[in-house]
């Protein structure tokens, strides 16, 4: 055993037996040996060593003993906000990273796919229905064109070229949905409606949801359709008339009964927009117009006549039938309101005088130059129109009744202007004679 308590220093080993020949002389061992340290001065270095390297890498005795209590807040608050960052950055992703689903055809196929992704499509005299399941429906009237072009899983634009669409969001189901014609946007979000490009004009109804319209070469704010609201949009003008929409369990045949009940302008702008529903068969549509034009003839609404006379020129139809309705129409006008029928017949007379000696243009003159000569202020363009009338219908079936026309406003009346007049056509004149042998 050996006592640590008298000796200082603790003795030396002897060398390896192999390294002894290496030493040499005893006294150039016993010089290395007084110039290795003593244990206690190992022990020593080595403390020193520790507490420098406890100083550099361990918490003060002052941090370790009293710990700040905003350190452990400040590091979770870091933590919440690295969390919730990445939590959003991964929803952002997610419409993006999410796999497109095929879309489900009915009555077409694709005609062109672009670089971009988007994809044509164009019916022909069939409607036709784009699904994406669980998201949204696409029905295409006859005639229309649209282009498609999905961004992402729940990102649609629809590109209106022509012809009419209608459209059902599923509400919730999609991130957005947008339909495009030339500088205006409608942009929905869980909707069912329906929008139609005319020749000069758009026209837009909603049934169900909400939608938001904006042109991008307007300075003005957005407007918003909602339910049973629609927009009839000018797009030489820019402007806008709203209307309320008939439900869309109504059919087709009612819609212009049920705005005539609300409205006659309303009647008027639905018969208008009627040639141009490609939805529509051409046959219904024009049964449609007719039966219209059936029920006005017991009733008195003026405003009304103007657009349905535009209407029927417009559809598609027999010629003769187009203008036998016409002619009832203005016969009804006459005999109810004649001062506001005359633009109504100047319309009929431009129309049909091109296409020759239609069978019904006599009579329009006479109805229109008799309503002129029946009133004070147009008693001399009235006359000159009868004058007019029994010249180029010598064998018109209302030559006697101009020929008394004429004699009775004549005769009656103490107008400075008609005086030449009434030489130049007046009973005693050669005129008269020659045209109005009949008349007593």
């Amino acid at each position: 055993m050996i006592d640590h308590t008298n000796k200082q220093t603790t003795p030396k080993t002897s060398p390896s037996p192999h390294l002894s020949d290496l030493w040499g002389s005893a006294s150039l061992r016993e010089t290395y040996d007084a110039c290795l340290p003593s244990q206690e001065q190992e022990q020593e270095s080595l403390a020193k060593v520790r507490r420098l390297l406890f100083q550099d890498f361990s918490p003060s005795p002052s941090t370790s003993s009293n710990p700040s209590p905003k350190r452990p807040w400040f590091r979770i608050a870091w933590a919440s906000i690295a969390t919730a960052g990445a939590f959003a950055f991964a929803l952002f992703l997610w419409p993006h990273l999410e796999p497109l689903e095929p879309l489900t055809l009915q009555g077409l196929s694709p005609t062109q796919t672009q670089k971009d992704g988007s994809t044509h499509f164009q019916t022909d005299q069939s409607t036709a229905t784009i699904v994406s399941k669980g998201h949204w429906s696409i029905t295409m009237a006859p005639r229309s064109s649209i282009t498609l072009q999905r961004k992402a899983a729940r990102k649609t634009t629809l590109q209106l070229a022509h012809g009419r669409v209608q459209v059902a969001v599923t509400p919730q189901q999609y991130e957005s949905f947008a339909v495009h014609h030339k500088r205006w946007q409608v942009h929905v979000k869980g909707t069912h409606f329906a929008i139609s490009q005319h020749t000069h004009t758009l026209r837009i109804a909603v049934w169900t949801g909400q939608v938001e319209i904006g042109n991008s070469s307007l300075s003005s704010l957005p407007f918003r359709l909602n339910q049973g609201e629609g927009a009839h949009i000018d797009l030489s003008t820019s402007r806008v008339r709203r209307f309320p929409v008939p439900p869309l369990s109504l059919p087709p045949q009612q819609h212009l009964p049920w705005a005539l009940k609300l409205s006659p302008a309303l009647c008027a702008q639905y018969a208008l927009d009627l040639p141009d529903q490609t939805d529509l068969p051409a046959p219904l549509r024009s049964q449609i117009l007719q039966h219209l034009i059936a029920s006005l003839l017991f009733r008195s609404e003026p405003s009304l006549w103007l657009p349905l006379l535009d209407a029927q020129q417009r559809l598609e139809q027999d010629p003769l039938a187009q203008e036998t309705a016409l002619y009832l129409l203005l016969q009804r006008c006459y005999s109810t309101a004649p001062a506001r029928c005359l633009p109504l017949s100047s319309w009929y007379i431009q129309h049909f005088a091109k296409r020759g000696m239609r069978p019904f243009l006599a009579r329009i003159h006479f109805l229109r130059a008799d309503a002129l000569a029946s009133q004070p202020h147009s008693a001399k363009q009235g006359l000159l129109e009868l004058k007019s009338y029994r010249e180029t219908f010598p064998q018109g079936l209302d030559r006697r009744r101009a020929c008394d026309r004429i004699k009775s406003t004549l005769q009656h009346t103490s107008l400075p202007d008609l005086r030449s007049l009434s030489e130049e056509i007046g009973v005693k004149s050669p005129w008269f004679s020659r045209y109005c042998p009949f008349s007593k």
